[in-house]
């Protein structure tokens, strides 16, 4: 039985967006999609909450389907387990993510979000490279314009430059965007007006 939660919450010992998968010789055989998994230490089961189950033949056709309001469910898994086992995935480095989304590919749910974020790790590595590239020009314009005005230009930019990203991250959770595209929008703007900038200071 292979059990996917895309967020455990640790406190109330309950998960989001659960995926249970059964197999039989690498087969298919029933999958439950639950919009919750709540654990009842009194009888020492899981409750899901708003699901759908469904059950496929040996050739991966779905012969049966149900959506229930709630149900108990024995598992061979426990709160600790899960703990054990399992990370935040807006905490995980670039490598245990990518494999997360994989396990979510695998159990057929949608891991846009996640890639969103895979791709930000890389993406957001380049902030600093892109802070010094505007950052050239400014020095220059504190000289001509004073330092009030230097620190202002300074401020809005970090201000729009986070916007950018933010906002980029929003098209890409929401598929208006692709997720590499959605995190790199704001790089490939600003750093081109970074270069632009810095071309026109040495003029």
């Amino acid at each position: 039985c292979n059990v996917v939660i895309a967020r455990f919450d640790t406190r109330h010992n309950s998960g989001t967006t659960v995926t249970i998968q059964k197999t039989d010789d690498n087969i298919l055989r029933e999958r439950i999609d639950a919009r919750k998994i709540l654990w009842q230490p009194e009888t020492e089961t899981w409750l899901l909450q708003d699901f759908k189950i469904r059950r496929f033949d040996q050739g991966g056709n779905e012969t049966a389907s149900a959506i229930i309001t709630d149900s108990l469910l024995t598992l061979n898994l426990r709160p600790e387990d899960v703990t054990k086992t399992s990370l935040d995935p807006e905490t995980m480095r670039f490598s245990k993510l990518a494999e997360f989304i994989a396990r979510l590919r695998e159990s057929g749910n949608d891991p846009r979000k996640w890639r969103v974020n895979l791709h930000y790790k890389i993406a957001f590595s380049f902030t600093n490279f892109i802070v010094i590239l505007f950052g050239i020009p400014l020095a220059a314009v504190k000289e001509r314009e004073g330092i009030s005005f230097g620190a202002g230009m300074s401020l809005l930019v970090i201000f729009v430059y986070y916007g950018f990203i933010k906002f980029g991250q929003v098209m890409g959770y929401k598929g208006i965007l692709s997720p590499v595209l959605a995190v790199w929008i704001g790089n490939i703007v600003f750093l081109g007006c970074g270069a632009y900038l810095l071309y026109k200071i040495r003029q």
